[in-house]
């Protein structure tokens, strides 16, 4: 799928630098990664290491720079036509791809829309990265080719209602996580699972009888 980062305003030609392709290339690869991850298991944030399954849905390449105005061309494949796995991106919408995510997470965030599922503390930092660029080049505007997609055209004054977006009070995700199935507390229904990192996520079945866990007591979950 065709994006198209714009620089600047219509008709005015941006001195194409060096840096600036790099931190706006910088800045779509961060939110690029930070999107497919909230979109594939409920959260931007990014530690230790992006999970592989991931990495191949999250790449796109820069195909070439267009003139007045000053305009990077973009090119990304829909996550479930590169990451094989469908079961790692079952809640990531069919024709989405990782740069999509990202515009449609930043348009949420710019029409107040606090029901996104697109749009978390994470986000709102990989959204801010774009500050230092606009502030350079006046404005900036992303556009991809899907009809539907509105062109989300960013300005100094957009920064100030990104940084005052509530997200404080989330909304309901499914959250994806894989670890060892450490604790089974029959009582009650509550588990352990071990995560690779070494840290434990307390759980509670939701029937409260943990019975059906027993199989995967020791396994991986």
């Amino acid at each position: 799928m065709r994006y198209t980062v714009a620089l600047g305003d219509a008709i005015t030609e941006v001195p194409l630098f060096g840096a600036t392709v790099r931190d706006v290339c910088a800045a779509l690869e961060g939110g690029a990664k930070r999107a497919l991850r909230l979109a594939a298991e409920g959260t931007s944030d990014i530690m230790g290491h992006y999970p592989k399954g991931l990495e191949q849905g999250a790449r796109w390449t820069l195909q070439g720079v267009e003139h007045r105005p000053t305009t990077l061309v973009l090119d990304a494949v829909p996550v479930h036509q590169v990451i094989h796995d469908h079961t790692i991106v079952a809640d990531v919408p069919a024709s989405a791809t990782a740069i999509s995510l990202f515009a449609d997470g930043l348009h949420d965030a710019l029409t107040g829309d606090t029901n996104s599922e697109l749009v978390d503390q994470g986000m709102i930092k990989s959204f801010l990265g774009l500050e230092s660029i606009v502030e350079r080049v006046g404005a900036v505007a992303i556009r991809n080719s899907r009809e539907d997609a509105p062109t989300l055209r960013l300005t100094k004054d957009d920064f100030d209602i990104i940084r005052t977006f509530d997200v404080s009070k989330p909304v309901a995700r499914r959250v994806r996580v894989a670890g060892v199935l450490d604790v089974i507390k029959h009582s009650d229904g509550a588990f352990l699972i071990e995560l690779a990192s070494g840290r434990t996520l307390r759980g509670q079945f939701a029937e409260r009888d943990a019975a059906p866990l027993t199989e995967y007591w020791g396994k991986v979950v």
